[in-house]
């Protein structure tokens, strides 16, 4: 589980500009995001999945240099 999982994005449709709050956890799920105005739009989530593990790895260095610091 990422530390980004239950974290809400927006998603826009390219159609009518309706908004989609989405969690990341469905964004890593998921490949289209359909819309009720009929528009199914292909998501490449590529980056932002390779941004994430950044994100996570950093998290995690974070968490080690807390615990070796505090002796936790």
């Amino acid at each position: 589980m990422s530390f980004l999982d239950n974290q809400t994005i927006e998603l826009s449709c390219p159609q009518c500009s309706r908004k989609h709050p989405k969690r990341v956890s469905w964004l890593n799920s998921n490949q289209y995001l359909n819309c009720p105005c009929g528009t199914r739009t292909k998501i490449d989530a590529t980056q932002f999945r390779r941004e994430a593990a950044k994100v996570d790895k950093a998290i995690g260095d974070f968490k080690r240099s807390l615990n070796k610091t505090f002796k936790i």
